[in-house]
């Protein structure tokens, strides 16, 4: 979208207008405020500028003729989406939100850089600010915070990960890796195998890699949970092996992998395979190519026995 025009804030507006702004935005915003300051634990403030509001408004539109409505509709729909958001990422959601918008502030603007067509949320000079799009003030309201989570992944953080990826890890792999943890250590009969999914370097390459936002646009969204399928493969080789039941396998992997570690990594070049398997220096490798992240994840171990 092509940068906008931003226009000055009325000088005075209309007595009907800033009555309605009054009554139906300036009166309800403390409660709005102390809403949003037990959600997010810490104290919060709401710095709206009517004027600079209005002036995008169309005639006979919401914000035209009930500014003050048009603006509390954002807020109170920030603050409810902001509830389901919490529910589902929790601490470190918060944590991420209170972090980046240090000043503790929603504000209210046109989004010049045209990153918006209706609404949506940036996060800028440690504020969160609710954007709409100069045409499209008080159109579909109720997605304004529907892009908070790339909002903050796009954020300057502090941390190798973006936020996407980092709750995906959380969620898809810290909650549900120990039970194919559990698999492989009882194929291996060794309870002190150590997975290690190298998250910076494979974050690090994925994302250098343009081909894969385009082959999977959501791949920071779903990092965990992809990674959680490329152990479960190494543990469906293993059972469909029967190294639980096979003495001469279980020490032959002992002997190769002698450091007892599985990891994963991208390579350059593996030809025509999709992924695969190396030892080296007493480590497995699940390996792949970043252009094939994510793809035929099922096949990665089929050659465990081999590679031994």
């Amino acid at each position: 979208m092509p940068v906008r025009t931003v226009l000055a804030p009325a000088e005075k507006l209309p007595l009907a207008v800033r009555k309605n702004v009054r009554d139906e935005w300036e009166s309800k915003r403390p409660e709005l405020e102390k809403d949003l300051s037990t959600l997010l634990k810490v104290d919060w403030k709401i710095d709206i500028n009517p004027a600079a509001i209005w002036v995008y408004a169309e005639h006979g539109s919401y914000g035209k003729d009930n500014l003050g409505g048009c603006i509390h509709s954002y807020v109170s729909d920030t603050i409810h989406y902001l509830k389901s958001f919490l529910e589902e990422h929790g601490e470190l959601g918060r944590d991420e939100i209170n972090g980046l918008c240090s000043e503790h502030k929603i504000t209210m603007e046109m989004d010049a850089e045209g990153k918006v067509s209706y609404c949506g949320v940036g996060i800028y000079d440690g504020t969160l600010r609710i954007l709409f799009g100069p045409d499209n003030l008080g159109v579909n309201i109720s997605h304004v915070l529907s892009n908070l989570e790339d909002a903050l992944s796009s954020a300057t953080l502090d941390s190798p990960l973006s936020y996407s990826a980092r709750h995906s890890i959380a969620l898809d792999y810290d909650g549900k890796i120990d039970e194919t943890r559990d698999r492989i250590v009882k194929q291996l009969a060794n309870p002190s195998i150590k997975l290690d999914p190298n998250w910076s370097v494979v974050f690090a390459a994925l994302k250098a890699d343009p081909k894969v936002k385009e082959n999977r646009e959501d791949w920071e969204k779903s990092l965990g949970s992809m990674m959680v399928y490329y152990f479960k493969a190494l543990a469906d080789s293993l059972e469909y092996r029967n190294f639980g039941d096979d003495e001469l396998l279980r020490e032959g992997f002992e002997e190769s992998v002698s450091k007892g570690e599985i990891k994963f990594r991208f390579v350059k070049d593996l030809g025509s395979e999709y992924n695969g398997l190396a030892v080296e220096d007493g480590i497995l490798y699940l390996q792949t190519e970043t252009r094939n992240w994510a793809t035929n994840t099922h096949n990665i171990a089929d050659k465990i026995v081999e590679v031994l």
